[in-house]
């Protein structure tokens, strides 16, 4: 289930809008909010809205139990597949 979901997932690299008052010009690695809704749901404490300016932000600490979920997933087929080779 986690493994069909996080390859959904699209890694963006971005910088953010000057229009939130940061003094930050580095470049980001992360995902785009609005896609992570469009993949987990809004029912998910995954992205969240500042109530003061309306944005939409990541909550990244939500992302640990999936992608966690998705390794041991990944961790699995490897382990059955070594099976089968050694046979």
């Amino acid at each position: 289930m986690s493994l069909e979901i996080v390859k959904k997932l699209k890694p963006v690299k971005f910088k953010y809008n000057d229009k939130l008052g940061m003094n930050d010009t580095k470049t980001h690695m992360g995902f785009l909010a609005q896609e992570l809704q469009k993949v987990f749901g809004k029912e998910y404490a995954l992205v969240i809205q500042n109530k003061d300016n309306g944005y939409l932000m990541v909550n990244y600490n939500e992302l640990i139990a999936p992608l966690t979920k998705a390794i041991q997933e990944l961790s699995e087929k490897v382990e059955k597949l070594e099976l089968k080779l050694n046979e």
